[in-house]
């Protein structure tokens, strides 16, 4: 079955399930609803439709407020451009770097534990494909001291 023949069969376009089937949406409940008819699955693909909006949410509401909206970009861009004058940028840090920036002593223990999960989360997700990644030699050159950066 291809994906032009579901995009027809539920009036949607053929990009919208390539999407789902890449898993960079979450089907709403009534396409979900609308897949499990067409594909006679009873109501599997809505119960885990909901399931995915549910722990989206969930991970959207461990995340500070002014980053909440941010991954949802991430997601749906086709480049980045992100400039940093004196910190490795979050998606190209390696996790004992991110754990010594977000260990600094603001967060929590278990905050900074996990605001690290979610951005090594978010890093798993630009793995595969083309991807471009430059930083400037300044803060590749900030010293680290122990578990600290200076």
């Amino acid at each position: 079955m291809s994906q032009q023949a579901v995009a027809r069969a539920l009036n949607v376009s053929k990009s919208l399930i390539a999407s789902f089937e890449q898993g960079r949406l979450i089907p709403q409940d009534d396409t979900a609803g609308a897949l499990d008819r067409f594909l006679g699955s009873g109501d599997t693909i809505r119960k885990l439709s909901a399931a995915a909006h549910e722990d989206r949410e969930h991970q959207r509401q461990q995340q500070p407020n002014w980053f909440r909206d941010w991954p949802d970009v991430e997601r749906d861009a086709l480049a980045l451009r992100w400039h940093e004058t004196s910190l490795i940028p979050g998606l190209l840090q390696t996790k004992r770097y991110a754990e010594m920036i977000l260990g600094s002593g603001l967060l929590t223990r278990a905050q900074s534990d996990g605001y690290t999960a979610t951005r090594m989360g978010r890093q798993a997700q630009y793995s595969t494909g083309r991807t471009f990644r430059s930083c400037s030699s300044r803060s590749m050159r900030r010293p680290c001291v122990g578990d600290t950066l200076r």
